[in-house]
């Protein structure tokens, strides 16, 4: 079975500088982030996952006007929970943000949905021995050293979209994730991936390259992305 999911991507520069189109409990939430950088995320994470939020709504003719309306609050595994007017939505939803940029996905579907945004850069050698397993790690040395940092980013990202599945994030051994090698191709063009758990689980993803971020979403069943925002 494939499922549809919902794409929306944002930066610093649309997030409005006011807090009025938090909720009250949001607000409450934004008041107890005492740094910077840390509120900022916050803020641009949310406005995105309300963005996404509120274009899939619009689009299946139930409108919001008021984003305050629309809540999301996280779940005591700190996975995020949507709540339109007070109340638990059945939606499944991913947030993530890398050097400004925020991506956030939905899946109507409330099947668990991980998304990752990683901004294209080196990764130190110690990094990879660190978290990749062996399989990964003969990835990297056999790609070119041009495209070897997609490759580590492509690989971090997917491991990270899958942890957000299991509801675990870097709580779990990240060796316990293993990203398949796969051909990049066109990579402007969502393409998909897999991903063994424990060597038997499987989970299923697409990603792509987007201005110099590697994007991913992954989830137990093949997803199908649907962009909101144009360029993505």
């Amino acid at each position: 079975m494939t499922i549809s999911v919902y794409v929306q991507i944002q930066k610093l520069a649309d997030c409005p500088g006011d807090n009025n189109w938090f909720g009250e409990q949001e607000k409450a939430v934004l008041d107890n982030l005492r740094f910077t950088k840390r509120r900022s995320d916050w803020r641009l994470g949310r406005w995105t996952a309300k963005q996404v939020i509120f274009s899939f709504l619009k689009s299946e003719g139930s409108h919001k006007d008021n984003l305050s309306e629309i809540e999301i609050l996280a779940d005591p595994d700190g996975a995020p929970q949507v709540y339109l007017q007070n109340k638990k939505a059945p939606f499944s939803i991913s947030i993530s943000h890398s050097h400004g940029v925020a991506m956030s996905v939905l899946n109507p579907a409330k099947i668990p949905i991980g998304c990752d945004i990683e901004f294209i850069e080196e990764r130190e050698e110690n990094f990879v021995a660190d978290y990749f397993t062996e399989q990964e790690m003969v990835w990297v040395k056999n790609s070119e050293a041009s495209i070897k940092p997609v490759v580590c980013n492509l690989i971090w990202s997917a491991k990270e979209s899958t942890l957000k599945v299991l509801k675990e994030g870097l709580r779990l051994d990240t060796k316990t994730v293993n990203i398949l090698e796969t051909k990049l191709g066109n990579t402007e063009e969502w393409q998909p991936i897999e991903i063994q758990f424990n060597e038997t689980n499987e989970f299923f993803g697409q990603w792509k390259i987007m201005n110099g971020f590697i994007l991913t979403i992954v989830a137990e069943r093949n997803v199908i992305p649907v962009c909101f925002e144009q360029g993505t």
